[in-house]
């Protein structure tokens, strides 16, 4: 079960961080979660595992890989979700911001699908970071997805997936630092 994470301060105090600074930030990783599968003896995904708001949360079913990083930037803190469906050949790896007691605001989404291709990302062309909805796993209000269905794309890696593939995908993506696990790439 995740620890609710603060922001420290009230968001109207903090200054404007634009997207695409946010998206170019260095964050490292304060807490590493461990890898759970239903199906593989692992443990399901409970309503606490991903919290978005006091009253919602996201879920993925029994046969998902997933795993709960907490991730921190200077005064921004928030979770990384990164799981994987073998049999569909799904990939999602989302991160949220932590906005206030129990508020959180999913920044960007990597996703990866098995009936089309593509890696593509979900986020908000909002002017910052703080304009990001809570509670939502989509961002309805500035929503965009990169690249565009139906455009090109540049990153056309396959689906070969397992938990340290899966977890460098979204280090890499996001650009976190593992602090938490000394650089270790085979936990």
């Amino acid at each position: 079960m995740a620890a609710p994470l603060t922001q420290g301060a009230a968001s109207a105090t903090l200054p404007l961080v634009h997207v695409r600074k946010f998206a170019r930030l260095r964050k490292s990783v304060t807490r590493a979660g461990a890898w759970q599968c239903a199906t593989t003896g692992g443990k399901k995904m409970g309503k606490e595992s991903f919290p978005l708001s006091k009253s919602r949360r996201l879920q993925l079913g029994n046969e998902w890989h997933w795993r709960v990083d907490e991730w921190a930037a200077g005064q921004l803190r928030g979770y990384l979700l990164i799981a994987y469906h073998l049999g569909k050949q799904n990939y999602l790896a989302s991160l949220s911001l932590a906005r206030g007691p129990k508020e959180y605001a999913i920044i960007f989404s990597l996703e990866n699908h098995g009936d089309h291709p593509g890696w593509h990302v979900h986020t908000a062309a909002a002017p910052g970071i703080y304009d990001f909805a809570t509670g939502c796993t989509r961002q309805r209000i500035w929503g965009i997805r990169l690249p565009g269905k139906g455009r090109y794309h540049r990153f056309r890696k396959g689906f070969d997936m397992g938990p340290i593939e899966a977890r460098n995908i979204a280090y890499k993506a996001f650009r976190i630092d593992d602090a938490s696990e000394s650089g270790d790439l085979f936990s």
